[in-house]
């Protein structure tokens, strides 16, 4: 049986590895991996009056989900940005799709004003050059597959990937 496992990842307040600790918010998932009441998945029309909506709509899925295969079963997973108006916060929700495996959870998620500047593209397994914030800091990340990149359209970027237990971040561009 197919099960999807639900993950958060924050965009803005996501902890990369030599940075101090961050507030995390409550996770808007369910202990069974469903996402809570006021949770959805982003719509591009969410995005009409920032500054970025044009490169949103050229963007492919308009920055706003990817799919790879990010736990290296050899099935597509896929992450997207939901938002919750009433709370005013959004998560990126990564949904692996596993074989009869566990619900694994991670939660971390960003008010909401934060999100028109966010978007996500896949990042490849291989070697990337890290921004160290701190020292000591090992000066690239070796990903052994794909990964997600949550970029701002100014320029910073923050690689996550899953390492088979948690998700594990480190910025590659600020």
């Amino acid at each position: 049986m197919t099960l999807s496992a639900v993950l958060f990842v924050a965009l803005a307040t996501a902890q990369a590895e030599g940075e101090p600790a961050r507030r995390a918010a409550p996770p808007p998932v369910h202990a069974a991996g469903h996402l809570l009441e006021g949770w959805r998945p982003a719509e591009l029309s969410d995005y009409v009056d920032t500054p970025d909506y044009p490169r949103r709509l050229a963007a492919p899925n308009g920055g706003l989900k990817v799919e790879a295969d990010f736990d290296g079963d050899g099935r597509a997973d896929e992450a997207a940005i939901h938002v919750n108006p009433a709370l005013a916060e959004y998560a990126v929700v990564v949904s692996f799709t596993t074989q009869g495996g566990p619900v694994r959870a991670f939660a971390a998620s960003g008010p909401l004003y934060e999100l028109g500047r966010f978007g996500l593209r896949p990042a490849a397994a291989g070697k990337h050059a890290r921004v160290c914030l701190s020292a000591p800091c090992e000066r690239e990340v070796v990903l052994k597959r794909a990964g997600l990149a949550l970029f701002t359209y100014d320029a910073a970027e923050l690689t996550v990937w899953w390492d088979g237990t948690g998700f594990r971040s480190a910025w590659t561009s600020l």
